[in-house]
């Protein structure tokens, strides 16, 4: 995994239109569960503890500044994880998303997050990549808890510590 993360941080210094700041950032509010999510401070692409379903890499909205990789500790995150490296190209995203799988290369599951780490619900819709280099840019349209939420983002790779 390392190796991968590396690679995608190679690629930012071969990628001239590279444009995420250090914090990267996100479009998108809405109102979630009773509580505004949104606006995001940063965006980043992080390696997770592979969980229940096996997913390795995370593309992170945080609605607070912190360190890159870490958690914020104030305001909701949104976690989209990967069972594969981001490339360009569409993936649905489902909350039935099991690594290993044959549809594992086109899904991605989303869940909300409190500041404490607490899933506060798991989102359906579509997510679109159009670089996965250097900085990992698209849009996104999906469903949590009845609430639409839609934008776009540029997230920076975090280095593995």
């Amino acid at each position: 995994m390392v190796l991968l993360v590396v690679a995608l941080l190679a690629a930012c210094s071969d990628d001239a239109d590279t444009s995420c700041e250090p914090e990267g950032f996100a479009s998108g509010e809405a109102d979630v569960l009773g509580a505004p999510l949104g606006p995001f401070a940063r965006a980043a692409v992080i390696i997770t503890p592979a969980g229940a379903s096996g997913a390795q890499l995370a593309i992170v909205l945080d609605e607070a500044d912190g360190t890159c990789g870490q958690p914020g500790r104030d305001g909701r995150r949104l976690v989209v994880a990967f069972c594969v490296t981001p490339t360009s190209g569409t993936y649905e995203i489902t909350s039935g998303l099991r690594c290993g799988s044959e549809t594992a290369a086109t899904q991605v599951s989303a869940l909300l997050e409190d500041a404490d780490g607490t899933d506060r619900g798991s989102a359906t819709g579509t997510l679109t990549l159009t670089h996965a280099g250097g900085c990992v840019r698209g849009s996104y349209e999906m469903m949590i808890a009845g609430a639409t939420l839609a934008g776009e983002l540029d997230a920076v790779v975090c280095a593995p510590e």
